[in-house]
């Protein structure tokens, strides 16, 4: 069997490029409509072990389990300088204030060392998501990457 695809292919590549490009053209035309029925995150069954794991965790904290926002701030200071404390408080202020972000952590809060690169030059400030829907977290991420 691939004895005979292989001379076909070498008998008339051409052949071959225009049913390719012939069935990227037709794969665009009738899959292109199904991307506006799909949605951020992915899908889930709600019966799974896991999804229902999910749904405690939210449940009981009132944050989405699958994370939130991540912002890098840079230390060119290092993290203990006056300024860069200065910069971490406002960043975690910004995405706190945001109304669907539940909570708000950095080194300050956590005293967490994996928040801080090992030389000092940036940390992370992470936003936990309410209990949102994923249209909704990919909204708040779009909103409080424009500020």
């Amino acid at each position: 069997m691939f004895d005979r695809w292989a001379r076909v292919i070498n008998r008339e590549p051409w052949v071959v490029v225009g049913v390719a490009i012939v069935f990227a053209a037709l794969s665009g035309v009738f899959g292109g409509p199904v991307s506006k029925s799909l949605q951020a995150g992915g899908f889930q069954d709600p019966t799974s072990q896991s999804s229902q794991a999910l749904d405690r965790l939210e449940q009981a904290t009132g944050m989405r389990a699958d994370g939130g926002i991540v912002a890098l701030v840079k230390t060119p200071q290092g993290t203990n300088s006056g300024a860069a404390i200065a910069e971490v408080t406002k960043v975690s202020g910004v995405i706190g204030a945001d109304p669907d972000i539940a909570r708000v952590f950095n080194y300050s809060v956590t005293h967490d060392p994996s928040m801080v690169a090992s030389d000092g030059s940036s940390a992370i400030v992470v936003g936990y998501w309410k209990k949102i829907s994923d249209q909704e977290a990919v909204n708040g991420a779009a909103r409080l990457a424009d500020l």
